[in-house]
């Protein structure tokens, strides 16, 4: 796997976590309408003014600060390889 693919999963991943959702675990108890429905959450959330915390570490101090929005080619990019890894 290329490294941008294994950013794109763990981003999802930590942004189903922090949604309090288990990518793994779903996939296991075939909870595939969970997973699709966080996925068009997460695809939304990286189209709009992302708020909050970067899913790697804090970007800054304040907890509400938005942090910059992707270019929309490496939104698409993330979206796709997500769309590979989890169909």
């Amino acid at each position: 796997m290329k490294l941008i693919q294994l950013r794109a999963i763990r981003a999802f991943n930590t942004y189903a976590k922090s949604r309090d959702l288990d990518i793994d675990e779903a996939i296991f108890a075939r909870h595939f309408e969970a997973i699709l429905a966080l996925l068009e959450r997460y695809a939304l959330w990286l189209q709009s003014g992302r708020q909050a915390h970067n899913l790697v570490a804090p970007i800054d101090t304040a907890a509400t600060a938005p942090f910059p929005l992707l270019d929309p080619r490496s939104r698409d990019q993330y979206l796709r390889l997500l769309k590979l890894y989890l169909f």
